[in-house]
């Protein structure tokens, strides 16, 4: 049992490694147009393991995902892109990185993203539509971005957190402990 639980431990310092390895490549790719940096999305995983039961490496690749829509442009839209993510993924019953690569591309091309979003489940009101093609007419793309946000936030809540207050959810932050 004891060598059982090093193999996980060794396993679970390697899958670190290369989604931290991966994470410093792309920002270092990225230089000064990153919007957040390692330290932050460390942090921002962190936070949201200690809720959702996702490992911070799975919340971390979704995280490095996220970092390849390069429309999204402020720490605050990609912090709340991830916490989305992670609720969208229990949401969808996926993985943080597809779940965040679905939100990226929402993100990235608002008005496109809109239909993505209608095929997962989360549907926009015609005002919120409206709201969106208002904005991207006008090249407003973080307030088109702020609509889906909270139209996301609004249809799904904190599901991630509340699956972590259940007993399912509290073995998984356990084990992520």
């Amino acid at each position: 049992l004891a060598v059982g639980a090093l193999g996980m431990s060794v396993s679970a310092a390697a899958d670190a490694q290369v989604v931290t390895a991966e994470t410093e490549s792309i920002l270092g790719s990225l230089g000064d147009t990153a919007v957040v940096t390692g330290d932050h999305i460390a942090e921002l995983s962190q936070r949201v393991m200690e809720y959702s039961g996702f490992s911070d490496e799975a919340v971390q690749a979704g995280a490095n995902t996220l970092l390849m829509f390069d429309n999204i442009r402020s720490a605050e839209v990609f912090d709340r892109a991830i916490e989305g993510a992670a609720d969208l993924a229990r949401r969808m019953n996926t993985d943080v990185p597809n779940a965040a690569r679905l939100l990226g591309m929402a993100l990235q091309d608002p008005e496109a993203g809109m239909a993505r979003l209608r095929r997962a489940g989360i549907t926009l009101s015609d005002a919120q539509k409206g709201q969106v093609a208002s904005f991207m007419a006008v090249g407003d793309t973080a307030a088109a971005q702020e609509v889906i946000l909270e139209s996301l936030e609004d249809r799904i809540g904190n599901l991630a957190e509340d699956y972590g207050e259940t007993l399912s959810g509290g073995v998984d932050r356990a084990k992520e402990s």
